[in-house]
């Protein structure tokens, strides 16, 4: 019970304080890297996820796949969070790449199963690519498919 308490808590936090509509991110998303398919994996509940994307300005019909805290019964880092993804697209993992910020809960588990990783506002040696941005992950992808 005590998770629920905690997430409960995070839930009620107004992100309207600290997060905007970010056009620079969707036009990445949709015009840079809309070929692709985009999936969400994360340990939030999706009251708390439909709710910062609602703020970013970001459509949730864009993702092909969510996944969240009620959905899932290993949550990350467990391997079989990120194998989800993997079941559902039947496509060879290193088909996939991980977006994350966190090592131990995205890169490391995303590597266990096979995908190409790509860390996001922290440094990672684990981690295929780093970058400072989140801006720069398109960058990264199309060096990936040349």
């Amino acid at each position: 019970m005590k998770p629920i308490v905690l997430l409960d808590a995070i839930n009620s936090v107004d992100k309207r304080d600290y997060l905007r509509k970010d056009y620079r991110l969707l036009k990445m998303l949709k015009e840079d890297l809309g070929r692709y398919n985009h999936f969400i994996l994360t340990s939030t509940t999706k009251k708390d996820l439909y709710k910062t994307l609602d703020l970013l300005g970001i459509p949730l019909d864009f993702f092909t796949l969510i996944l969240t805290f009620d959905d899932l019964t290993c949550l990350k880092p467990h391997p079989n969070a990120f194998k989800r993804i993997l079941d559902f697209t039947k496509d060879l993992p290193e088909t996939h790449v991980l977006v994350g910020d966190n090592e131990r809960m995205d890169i490391i588990p995303s590597k266990k199963v096979g995908m190409k990783t790509i860390m996001v506002w922290n440094e990672s040696d684990i981690a295929d690519f780093n970058v400072e941005s989140i801006y720069d992950v398109s960058k990264i992808i199309q060096i990936l498919n040349d």
